[in-house]
Order: C-alpha cells, then structure tokens, then sequence
C-alpha cells in the first residue's frame, strides 16, 4: 500500500483539505480597525454546511487510501472528494463574497482559502496513477 505514489498523493491531499482548520480562510476588517480571522472551526460565522462539505474532503481521501484493493471505486471515492473541495471552496465564496459590500467591512481571503486548491491538484495526481495502475494490471492480465 505504502509503495504506491497515489498512497502519498491521497494523504498529502488529506493534509492539504484539513489545513482549512487551522489556517484562517479569511479576514474580516470592521471599521474601527478590529481584525477578525475565520477559521473553518468557526461553525456560527461560516454555516454547517461549510463544516460538512470541508469535513467529507479531508475524510474521503482517507478512506480513498484504505480502499487500494479496489481501484475503481478508489477513482470514485477521488473524484467525490474533488466535489465536495470544490463545494466547500463555493460555499465560502457564496457566503463571503457578498459581504464586502456592506458599509465599512472589509473581507480579505487568507491563505486557508486557496490551500485547498493543492489538495484538489493532489486528488487529481492520484486519480492519475490509480489509472495508471490499473492499466497496468489490465495489461498484465492480457499476457497471462
């Protein structure tokens, strides 16, 4: 399992995803000067449906990496942890992105906001070379 490169690719995406909770996703300027960094901890300021979305990206690659004996459901399992990145990142930028219009606050997106683009770039690597082994294994099967 370990000697694969998708074994490293699905953790490092994992890592990446669960970054959002200590990372601050973005930063809230209100007008006497108060600084507020949202972390995806903070479940009242961002939704719960932010928490379940980012909670499902950092599990999926997890149990994608568990799944090794199967890799076509190890490609699906992939491909839906792409999703809910891609849903998590939506959501914070539907919740967020209208905010910075109201009088005096300023919204600035931290690094924790675009982390989990590196994690959507390590899903899509291993979704790769789990199609490369498999196509190797079919080969493989067509000489015996």
């Amino acid at each position: 399992m370990i000697q694969r490169i998708q074994t490293v690719y699905f953790f490092l995406a994992a890592l990446f995803s669960a970054t959002g909770f200590i990372l601050p996703v973005y930063r809230i300027i209100t007008p006497p000067e108060f600084i507020t960094e949202l972390t995806l901890n903070n479940t009242e300021a961002l939704g719960f449906p932010v928490l379940i979305a980012y909670i499902v990206a950092v599990v999926l690659p997890l149990v994608a990496l568990m799944l090794y004996k199967n890799r076509p459901l190890q490609v699906r399992v992939g491909r839906v942890a792409i999703l809910a990145t891609l849903a998590g990142l939506a959501l914070l930028v539907i919740k967020y992105g209208n905010t910075s219009k109201e009088a005096g606050v300023q919204v600035i997106a931290s690094i924790g906001m675009f982390i989990p683009i590196g994690s959507i770039v390590f899903l899509i690597l291993a979704i790769r070379a789990v199609k490369k082994d498999e196509a190797l294994v079919r080969s493989a099967d067509r000489i015996r």
